[in-house]
């Protein structure tokens, strides 16, 4: 009986498992795979270099001949030509023979039965450039320029959502932690209002003093309002980015590496910014990759300029016959081919100026790729300035945090002491562990924006400035409640 009772027992709680629905688990290679294939900026950057590709292949196609076949019918339902007759006595009239036998005269002779009503046709045409003054192979040059742009600005965007993503699970992972932590203080501060109000009716302390401890609870429950607002905040900008739909805290396995954040501890500034501002930089890549663009087309607008002709050679073949081929009987009784070469050279005189326009307009564009070039230069210089001095800051405070959590901690075994023997009471206490988890919370807000300037960095080292500048005004202001938190000061 008692085997059969276990039994059931364990069938139960198999279709309660069972009935669970399963959380979907995602761990960082899993959520950039998912970023990878539904983020929107990436995949309309994979079509921008698909229809650059394209533009390539269209730009080669001009290099080769181009062949037309027209295939045709017609019904007409009134000949052009139509049956030609004539009389007979104007006939004999104009020979040496006045009788021809089975003539009379006054009767007509027909000489042309006149065209069919159906006319059935085909052509067939090459037309290849003999010289375009090398403006064909220079528009296939400029496509693939804009193609490997295109690459670059794919790989740059990619490298920003990388970024992006690991801002977001560093401050999602000490976010979650902080709120932890938050749940405990709320709990000791809970304890601290009920020892501050049975003092006050006891008459230990004053008034004032019970209403602090109250408004020091209301303060730390709206500080985790504010830290769950900014949790939720992330995981919707998290969901929108990895393109995953209703994205939870609890559906993330992070298993992140911490040292990564000392990364740039030794690295000196000047370091930082020859990598920078390299060659290799994405921004200052594409921005050089552009101007060479324009200056392919001030080539081509050159070698349009008024009076260099373009040269090409056609070849035309056609073929008729009024009656269906090898259907209709008596097809080639009527039938007729033509063959046709032709040498054509076309230029353009005048325009009004245009191709003039042209010239200067390309000249204009290579004049503002300087002028970005160099404004680029010194945006990524401040944004890599401003990011690698707030690391140091950061680190330095992370330090000293370090330091004031051990001496904390020395505090609160000496306030235990003091407990024991009768020195202080449990306020002390409960004060004393507070203050520690004040200062852990503050610890992992830290570390939160120490990921930020960490990342940051690494995307500077060759992304562009203006992307970089946004990026960082909207990942840089993350939930920091300050040094007293807990009294909301």
């Amino acid at each position: 009986m008692k085997k059969i009772i276990v039994l059931l027992l364990l069938s139960l709680s198999i279709c309660t498992i069972a009935s669970e629905p399963i959380t979907q688990q995602y761990d960082i290679s899993e959520l950039i795979s998912n970023m990878l294939s539904n983020n929107a900026d990436i995949r309309n950057a994979d079509q921008d270099i698909y229809d650059s590709a394209l533009d390539v292949k269209d730009a080669k196609a001009k290099l080769y001949p181009k062949i037309d076949l027209t295939l045709s019918g017609t019904y007409m339902v009134e000949p052009p030509i139509k049956r030609i007759t004539v009389s007979s006595d104007e006939l004999f009239s104009s020979l040496p023979i006045q009788n021809v036998p089975g003539l009379q005269n006054g009767g007509y002779m027909t000489i042309y039965d006149g065209m069919d009503d159906t006319l059935y046709s085909a052509s067939l045409s090459m037309t290849q450039v003999v010289n375009s003054w090398g403006k064909l192979n220079l528009a296939v040059d400029l496509y693939q320029t804009v193609e490997n742009i295109q690459g670059i600005r794919r790989n740059d965007i990619e490298r920003q959502l990388r970024a992006e993503l690991m801002i977001r699970l560093f401050v999602l992972d000490n976010l979650g932690k902080a709120n932890e932590r938050l749940f405990e203080a709320l709990s000791i501060a809970n304890e601290l209002v009920l020892i501050a109000e049975k003092s006050y009716l006891a008459g230990v302390i004053l008034e004032s003093d019970y209403i602090d401890s109250k408004l020091g609870l209301l303060n730390l429950e709206m500080r985790r309002a504010e830290l769950e607002k900014e949790i939720k905040s992330n995981l919707s900008s998290l969901s929108i980015l990895t393109g995953i739909s209703d994205l939870e805290h609890d559906q993330l396995e992070l298993d992140l590496d911490e040292s990564v954040l000392m990364k740039y501890r030794d690295v000196s500034y000047l370091e930082l910014k020859n990598l920078a501002l390299s060659s290799s930089n994405d921004s200052l890549q594409m921005i050089s990759k552009l101007n060479s663009v324009h200056l392919l087309q001030e080539k081509i607008a050159n070698r349009s300029m008024y009076g260099i002709p373009d040269m090409a050679i056609q070849v035309s073949a056609g073929y008729s016959t009024p009656r269906f081929p090898a259907i209709e009987a008596g097809w080639r009784a009527e039938d007729s081919f033509t063959l046709n070469i032709s040498f054509a050279l076309q230029t353009n005189l005048w325009d009004g100026g245009e191709r003039l326009n042209d010239i200067k307009r390309a000249q204009s564009s290579q004049i503002r790729d300087d002028i970005s070039y160099g404004e680029a230069l010194l945006s990524i210089e401040n944004v890599l300035s401003e990011n690698y001095y707030s690391m140091q800051n950061a680190i330095m405070k992370l330090e000293v945090l370090e330091e004031k959590s051990t001496n904390l901690d020395t505090i609160l075994r000496n306030t235990e002491l003091s407990e024991e023997i009768g020195q202080k009471g449990r306020r002390d206490v409960l004060s004393a562990k507070l203050e520690i988890i004040e200062n852990d919370i503050e610890k992992l807000l830290a570390k939160s924006n120490l990921a930020s300037n960490v990342f940051m960095i690494s995307y500077l080292i060759g992304v562009g400035p203006d992307s970089s500048k946004l990026f960082a005004r909207r990942i840089y202001g993350f939930c920091y409640f300050g040094k007293n938190w807990h009294k909301g000061e």
